[in-house]
């Protein structure tokens, strides 16, 4: 038995809408704002002991600290797989070994970060689609909300790890 065409089906494709292109425009705006943060991410990866605390200066590490939460709100425009895969590109696992506090830090950052705006994530997508969320509706009375939280976050992980180790 085959299924009957839905009645709602269009016969020709549908226009983008205004959703969809700022979707793009943003993604297309996060890939050139790597292009030009991609040369102070290599600078900063030159030096293999960068975000070890013992004797490095708490500058080095809030440094390296500002660049992941760059990272992370990054990921609220741009996919984060990619961006973790540019960051395992630039440092190796004998700068940060395994389980290292730098890879945690940038998978708190790019996983959360993206929640900044409600298209930085796939639960925010599905969200606006099932949930008729307007992507201004997020921008005006939860971005804030979401940026706070992430950064309190990223400043417990820094303080922890200053504190801790």
């Amino acid at each position: 038995m085959e299924a009957a065409a839905s009645p709602e089906a269009p016969a020709t494709p549908v226009r983008p809408g205004r959703r969809q292109l700022l979707l793009g425009v943003g993604h297309l705006a996060g890939l050139w704002a790597i292009t030009f943060a991609q040369p102070l991410l290599d600078l900063l990866g030159q030096n293999p002991d960068f975000f070890v605390a013992r004797g490095n200066s708490v500058g080095d590490i809030l440094i390296l600290a500002f660049v992941v939460i760059i990272i992370g709100f990054l990921s609220a425009v741009v996919d984060n797989v990619p961006l973790v895969a540019a960051a395992q590109g630039m440092y190796t696992l004998e700068q940060f070994p395994t389980d290292h506090y730098f890879w945690e830090f940038l998978a708190y950052c790019a996983g959360t970060g993206g929640s900044a705006l409600i298209s930085g994530s796939a639960a925010g997508v599905a969200a606006m689609g099932m949930e008729r969320i307007d992507f201004f509706w997020y921008l005006r009375r939860i971005t804030l909300w979401a940026v706070i939280g992430y950064l309190a976050g990223a400043a417990a992980f820094v303080v922890q790890y200053a504190v801790f180790y």
